[in-house]
């Protein structure tokens, strides 16, 4: 509407213009996120210019010109600045100065004016790459006659991303769905996550019950897909024609206890829910405790479905935090 785009015309006129460089260090003045930065021994003296030659490498990647050009604009060396990636950037630092900015962002008041922080959404986005990748893959539809990845990232309905994570792009995204959700590190509590098509399988709903999460994926040609009952002698008045597959209960009844095994596993992090998910998929029809979870998970989509079609709120609702991830993306 015209008064929504003069608000936001106004507020554009009142935010200050200033250098990525200046907002990175008073960010950190902040939250103080470079006290993460440290050596993998823990003994390694950081000296007056280790958070300098830090704050150079996460632009010089962050801005994708590397550290050749950084040295020219800052006169900083190639060396050290590759030396402070290498050694202080590492996975689990940075893992933990990301979780530490998700935590600041969300004592925010605004932030809580978006959302309180329970409900996220994940997505991935597909990027060429032009050197050798370990984990890239030739994928045409995307990528043409070159090789890519998937760049897979989860977004709280604060607008903050709590989790990312390098895939092949040939693996269906809901392989990793639950892998940061379960790996999160930051206070926010997520009680309900929502995906595209993509990201949802039969095996999915099941683990995410069973952990005690809500799964509302945002299905394609939700008309088509199958609801299930427990029992064919029930007759429903209004969605008995809807209805078209049986549970299997006495399947899920025998593998209960090793169902609840799985979730304690992954709840206790012996093991990453994608490794787990592959691993079930990879021979399903000779796996009876993977024909057992998706028995499992067509029950809990079948509940879903049939809530997501009385409610326009709740449709709302998912397509809204969906939308979210886009935006950051």
């Amino acid at each position: 509407s015209p008064s929504s785009l003069e608000l936001e015309e106004q507020i554009a006129l009142r935010l200050p213009e200033v250098e990525l460089t200046d907002l990175l260090i008073e960010v950190d003045r902040w939250t103080n996120f470079s006290r993460y930065f440290q050596h993998p021994s823990g003994n390694e003296p950081r000296n007056s210019d280790a958070v300098t030659r830090c704050y150079a490498s996460i632009l010089a990647q962050a801005c994708n010109f590397g550290f050749a050009q950084m040295q020219r604009m800052s006169g900083l060396t190639y060396r050290k600045m590759a030396w402070y990636s290498t050694w202080y950037l590492r996975e689990e630092t940075l893992k933990a100065a990301f979780s530490e900015l998700v935590n600041f962002h969300s004592r925010q008041p605004l932030a809580a004016v978006w959302g309180g922080g329970t409900l996220s959404s994940s997505d991935g986005q597909r990027f060429p790459v032009s050197v050798k990748a370990r984990n890239s893959a030739a994928l045409p539809r995307y990528f043409g006659y070159g090789r890519g990845l998937t760049y897979y990232t989860w977004t709280s309905d604060q607008y903050s991303q709590f989790g990312t994570k390098v895939i092949p792009s040939t693996v269906r995204d809901a392989t990793y769905v639950l892998d940061e959700i379960l790996d999160n590190e930051t206070e926010l509590t997520i009680l309900e996550h929502t995906t595209d098509t993509a990201g949802y399988t039969e095996l999915v709903f099941g683990l995410f019950d069973l952990l005690g999460l809500q799964f509302s994926p945002r299905l394609k040609d939700i008309a088509d897909q199958k609801i299930y009952r427990i029992d064919k002698k029930i007759r429903y008045k209004h969605i008995n024609s809807l209805i078209s597959g049986k549970i299997n209960v006495d399947l899920i009844l025998r593998h209960w206890d090793d169902l609840l095994r799985i979730a304690g596993s992954l709840k206790q992090g012996f093991v990453t829910a994608s490794l787990l998910i592959s691993k079930l998929q990879s021979r399903p029809q000779k796996n009876a405790l993977t024909k057992a979870l998706q028995e499992y998970g067509k029950l809990q989509k079948s509940i879903f479905i049939l809530k997501y079609l009385q409610s326009p709120e709740y449709q709302k609702k998912i397509t809204i935090q969906l939308n979210k991830g886009e935006a950051m993306h």
